[in-house]
């Protein structure tokens, strides 16, 4: 049986040709600029700390093997709710478990809701 003889090269460039993603490729063009997101986002963490006025919030976390501070702005608007109830960001302190919905904004994140879960002390 007669089979069509390739030329030498031919398999190397085709080989070539699909590893590279085709014989042209595009230039990437740079994406719009990143906006602040209106969406809200959950996060259980640790309280650290506050600031003394009253408008921001760290806050631990763990991610994968390391933990994180992330730091909230806190004003006014901010709910907050301690067993249930609502009440002041001066009655969290660090040690206690909360949960924070937030927005992305251009300043930063945003608290919306800060909810304690448990008290560092409850969970022993």
């Amino acid at each position: 049986m007669n089979r069509p003889r390739l030329r030498a090269g031919l398999p190397s460039t085709l080989l070539c040709i699909l590893a590279c993603g085709g014989a042209r490729q595009e230039a990437s063009l740079p994406g719009p600029a990143r906006t602040a997101s209106a969406e809200t986002h959950v996060l259980t963490a640790t309280c650290r700390s506050m600031s003394y006025d009253g408008d921001e919030m760290d806050v631990i976390t763990g991610l994968s093997f390391s933990l994180r501070v992330v730091r909230f702005h806190v004003d006014e608007t901010t709910d907050v709710v301690v067993a249930g109830d609502p009440a002041e960001l001066t009655d969290l302190a660090p040690g206690k478990l909360v949960r924070i919905h937030y927005r992305k904004t251009s300043q930063g994140n945003h608290a919306d809701r800060i909810e304690e879960l448990l008290d560092s002390t409850e969970m022993r």
